[in-house]
């Protein structure tokens, strides 16, 4: 099972939501709706070079890439938290024996960070990142090649997401898609419901009761 981590397992919208803008009005940049769109699918390294070759903001990548995982640390560290039934749910695959993973366009070193602060990291073989798998999230490859990563086909690989864009790649990848509803991504519930196997508004919906 691949799990996406921002929006998914934990509620962590608010860390990303005008983060850029934040980050760029420092530089006297405003993010206008395009630029919105072209950071959506972006890790935080391809923000970065984003940033300087499109935005001319006057900082190397590796300069804007420690401000940025600065300021992202200090909102994850004030806001992020698992969604309701995350652990009780990750608890119950891993005594059924499910092979788990984390997918996520969030840096290694953070989500790892990230997870370990709510004990999570336990329940995963791997985090796979757009940076170490080689394509973006929006690419169905990015999906085929993390089932590979965690020893399956993507025909026997479910994947839990709140994000339409990567709904939709990882079922043009032919893995089996879990939407996951939230509220940032609200706007897209109906094409989502369309796109997924699955549609869940909480993990408690599939937590056995004991």
């Amino acid at each position: 099972i691949i799990f996406d981590m921002d929006g998914t397992l934990l509620d962590t919208m608010p860390v990303w939501k005008g983060l850029s803008g934040a980050y760029l009005r420092r530089y006297g940049v405003e993010v206008t709706p395009a630029v919105e769109l072209d950071l959506l699918p972006l890790s935080l390294e391809q923000s970065a070079r984003y940033f300087h070759e499109r935005l001319g903001v006057a900082r190397s990548e590796e300069e804007m890439l420690a401000e940025i995982s600065a300021l992202a640390e200090e909102r994850y560290a004030r806001t992020a938290k698992p969604k309701d039934g995350v652990p009780e749910y990750l608890a119950q695959c891993a005594a059924a024996g499910h092979k788990m993973c984390v997918a996520t366009v969030t840096s290694r070193d953070m989500a790892m960070r990230a997870l370990a602060r709510f004990d999570l990291t336990r329940f995963f073989a791997d985090v796979f990142t757009c940076d170490t798998v080689g394509f973006l999230k929006s690419n169905p490859l990015f999906f085929r090649n993390v089932a590979v990563g965690l020893g399956l086909r993507p025909d026997e690989t479910a994947v839990f997401e709140d994000s339409f864009y990567c709904m939709r790649s990882a079922a043009a990848a032919g893995l089996t898609v879990i939407g996951v509803f939230d509220q940032e991504a609200a706007g897209d519930e109906a094409e989502a419901r369309r796109c997924c196997h699955h549609y869940i508004y909480s993990f408690t919906e599939l937590v056995e009761s004991a």
